[in-house]
């Protein structure tokens, strides 16, 4: 039995879904439809095939992958098993669903195709292991995915002549808003904007923060806010505690005070009453899960807190800040106003990657400092939120 399904896609996905090549890759930004082109490729695969469609996690399997499909390929489906993620189709094919969370648990099936999405999140361990389980006929497999960076595997692989890549922007999707695509712009940094955006293999062994922007008096009318990192340990090897403070006038932050140390939690309770005590405004974090329970204890310190969960990486969290930072909207005092304490932060800034930095506490906080205080319509932090929705679409 066969059937027909009518779906809008964009030439760059119709050159993908059609793709006879053995290996094909959908290299796209954000928003351009990378999981949809990935479903629409795996339902024209032959009658009576068994293939498997993967994402990185079972929480992006959940809520985007299987999502996605049983919109566009309901019409399609005569049985399906949410206990085993496992789809039959009514022309015999079969698809499984998994996620890449733990690679050995993929060994078992032989598979006529495969389709990795956001394959770039995912190890060389998954791409070897999925690899060996294409042994039947067709025997395709497929990248659906946002480059990230020129070290990772998927570089090289897509770098093949065997490898039929179509590229992609995110603008290419006419179904984006403007306001979307304009909100990228303004809360990317170039190279990030290069990756996340236009869909480039980048290098980010360079500078994510350009050269600092100084002020030389302070606003008479602001808000004020604290922001801090909290390593709570006094040895020398572990990462710092760190306190900065800031105020806000007409869209610009100015970075006040500074203050990093390798203490004990005692000492860094004591420091951070202080420098509340002495603002009289709240102090925000950002927190992980195993995060939670110190942010109790200093409010059971008599420190009033705020906290943020974390989401995402380092690097993409550091994204609004970096490009903030780089239009001149956060601003340092000038020489003869300060301490040591801004070379130190611009020292950090300067070697900041995003991705397994030494240190990169100093950062961390003015992510916080930043989304607190130039929030402006939606705070830094939902625009961030939005930016993520859109990413899984």
């Amino acid at each position: 039995m066969q059937a027909t399904i009518r779906h809008a896609a964009t030439a760059q996905q119709r050159e993908f879904i059609v793709s006879d090549s053995r290996v094909s890759a959908f290299i796209a930004g954000i928003g351009s439809g990378k999981t949809r082109a990935s479903i629409l490729k795996a339902l024209k695969m032959p009658a009576g095939t068994l293939g498997m469609l993967l994402s990185p996690t079972y929480t992006m399997l959940r809520d985007t992958m299987l999502r996605t499909f049983l919109e566009v390929g309901r019409k399609l489906v005569t049985d399906f098993n949410k206990s085993e993620l496992h789809a039959k189709l009514i022309n015999g094919s079969e698809i499984l669903f998994r996620s890449a969370d733990n690679p050995e648990r993929l060994r078992g099936p032989n598979l006529a195709w495969a389709g990795l999405d956001e394959a770039a999140l995912m190890t060389k361990e998954t791409l070897d292991i999925v690899v060996g389980r294409l042994r039947k006929q067709p025997g395709k497999m497929w990248f659906t995915t946002t480059p990230k960076g020129k070290t990772h595997w998927l570089y090289g692989y897509t770098s093949q002549d065997s490898t039929h890549v179509v590229r992609a922007r995110t603008m290419d999707n006419p179904y984006l808003p403007k306001e979307y695509l304009e909100e990228l712009k303004r809360q990317y940094t170039a190279d990030f904007y290069a990756q996340e955006v236009l869909g480039e293999f980048v290098d980010f062994g360079g500078t994510i923060f350009s050269a600092p922007t100084f002020y030389d008096q302070l606003p008479n009318t602001y808000r004020t806010a604290i922001a801090y990192d909290a390593a709570y340990t006094a040895k020398s090897s572990a990462d710092y505690s760190v306190i900065l403070v800031g105020r806000e006038s007409q869209g610009k932050l100015y970075v006040t005070d500074m203050w990093r140390g390798q203490v004990s939690s005692t000492d860094f309770v004591a420091r951070l009453r202080a420098i509340q005590s002495q603002h009289g405004v709240h102090a925000y974090t950002r927190i992980g899960g195993t995060e939670k329970s110190l942010a109790e204890w200093l409010r059971q310190e008599g420190v009033n807190v705020h906290t943020e969960q974390t989401r995402g990486d380092k690097l993409l969290n550091a994204q609004p800040t970096a490009a903030a930072w780089n239009r001149g909207d956060i601003l340092l005092p000038k020489n003869e106003m300060r301490g040591e304490w801004p070379d130190v932060l611009c020292a950090e800034l300067n070697d900041f990657t995003g991705i397994d930095d030494a240190h990169d506490d100093i950062v961390d906080t003015l992510v916080t400092l930043e989304r607190q205080l130039l929030a402006q319509g939606l705070t830094a932090s939902q625009s961030l939120a939005v930016l993520q929705g859109f990413a899984n679409v």
